[in-house]
């Protein structure tokens, strides 16, 4: 049954973890007792990004050096950092802190990195409040409300495609794959959220699929919203075009084992889609939500995005409304939507919110930014909250070889290494999809094809190097191989 606990803001947790411990008494998983290591700037996979440039990602990661690691590897943790998608790093304060803090605590860790930008709005729409409440105002004015969406859904595919790279390298990093726990603030909250819950193909909106161009940006967009920050080269080289943005799990490293997420903490986030309805299975991630009323960047219940910030500044400073922003449910209305599907007896996960008692005025926090809703305050009790929640959950023993698997075997790609034509020999007649991947998981080709024996495919177009090859029957993996091309 699901557990609702509303902590105070100094949390109910925080306070049973007070007091002096022993290093005989420290609680695994929630104590940070350990000494770690760091390595940074790893890539994990090249995608392109809304401009139509290719994007290469990358993510830091820390680790115990003086732990026991468990029989199936450590926990992993993966800290996704906020921006509204046009800013921010994994280099952010509050990443880095999840990143080296749940690393103490006996985590394998990493601060993510994913695809940002959007495009700008044809107008100039203005407003000199961009050192003000960390906004970017001007920035903020995206082309339309299915941009904001589109930025989602890249981020949950990058973050979905960096676990995999992980999981890949589970013995280098000792992680244990069915093991997996995401934390994210902001823009990254949603981003988290949408990739512990949003597991079923069916939850791909159609706006996430190929649609129309965007007009041309503004010109006075460009340099401040757009080369700046680099996220695209100047306007005119931009692809104005919108293709379809493929799977919900995206194709960054696609030849991994099935990972497991156990839990999601989100912070001042939401979602811009009902993602608990459907589930592909019965066990759901655990889910801790913070959230402060006084938000105004994003609604604490349900709103436009950036509601707060815009009708402030639009009605005390005579300012230009922010244009094409999406309704969301903040924190509180997620609640209201897990409690509603709960009263239906679907499937929700367990979950506990820290709902501050910060309701200060948008005055308040224009004159005291101490007082801003849109933040943490206290990083360590919160990040304790989440320990002790996550901490339960966490097995060491019964690993699983997890590992996908094809469904049969009957196909054979010949010849290996190739040149310029594979053969591909199918035992059985039907309808067949083709990808084929390059090391860094990027999809390079598809094709789909119909034969009774023999398909010959050529690859005179691809580099020399290591591909992964997938052939699919329907949504059946039934082959999966490595190829290697040498000319």
């Amino acid at each position: 049954m699901r557990k609702i606990d509303y902590l105070k803001p100094i949390g109910m947790i925080g306070l049973l973890l007070s007091g002096v411990y022993s290093s005989l008494f420290a609680q695994k998983w929630v104590d940070e007792s350990y000494q770690i290591n760091t390595k940074k700037n790893i890539p994990y996979g090249v995608a392109r990004n809304f401009a139509g440039r290719e994007d290469t990602l990358h993510f830091d990661i820390s680790y115990p050096v003086d732990d026991t690691v468990p029989e199936c590897g450590r926990p992993l943790l993966i800290a996704v950092h906020g921006g509204a998608f046009i800013r921010g790093s994994r280099t952010d304060g509050l990443p880095v802190y999840w990143r080296e803090s749940f690393a103490r605590r006996g985590y394998t860790t990493a601060s993510v990195q994913y695809r940002l930008g959007v495009f700008p709005e044809d107008r100039y729409i203005n407003c000199n409040v961009d050192a003000i409440l960390n906004t970017e105002w001007n920035c903020s004015n995206f082309t339309d409300t299915l941009e904001w969406f589109r930025a989602i859904y890249r981020a949950q595919q990058d973050v979905k495609g960096c676990i995999r790279y992980l999981v890949n390298h589970k013995d280098e990093y000792q992680i244990n794959p069915q093991q997996i726990y995401l934390i994210g603030e902001s823009a990254g909250a949603y981003t988290v959220l949408n990739v512990g819950f949003l597991d079923d193909p069916s939850e791909k909106l159609w706006m996430n699929g190929a649609i129309d161009s965007v007009p041309r940006p503004n010109n006075l967009y460009e340099n401040r919203c757009l080369l700046n920050p680099g996220l695209s080269g100047p306007i005119d080289q931009m692809d104005l075009s919108r293709p379809d943005l493929g799977g919900i799990d995206g194709d960054l490293n696609p030849d991994a084992e099935a990972p497991r997420i156990k839990g999601v903490a989100g912070f001042y986030g939401g979602i811009v889609q009902d993602i608990f309805s459907k589930t592909s299975n019965s066990s759901v991630p655990i889910l801790y939500l913070f959230h402060q009323p006084a938000d105004l960047i994003v609604p604490f219940n349900y709103g436009l995005i950036l509601a707060g910030i815009n009708d402030f500044f639009a009605g005390s400073f005579g300012c230009q409304q922010v244009v094409n922003r999406p309704f969301t449910l903040g924190s509180k209305g997620i609640m209201s939507l897990i409690d509603s599907l709960h009263s239906e007896n679907k499937i929700v996960p367990q979950t506990i919110t820290h709902f501050t008692n910060n309701y200060a005025t948008a005055w308040e926090q224009f004159l005291d930014p101490s007082k801003t809703g849109h933040a943490v305050q206290d990083y360590r009790g919160t990040a304790n909250e989440v320990a002790a929640f996550f901490a339960p959950h966490i097995t060491e023993g019964g690993c699983t070889n997890a590992i996908r698997k094809p469904v049969q075997n009957t196909i054979t790609i010949f010849p290996n290494p190739a040149s310029d034509v594979i053969n591909i020999d199918v035992g059985n007649t039907g309808h067949y999809l083709l990808r084929i991947f390059d090391c860094m998981g990027r999809m390079v080709t598809q094709t789909d094809f119909d034969l009774n024996r023999y398909y010959n495919y050529s690859v005179s177009n691809l580099s020399n190097g290591i591909y992964t090859v997938w052939i699919t029957a329907g949504n059946q993996l039934v082959n999966q191989s490595k190829l290697i091309i040498i000319k």
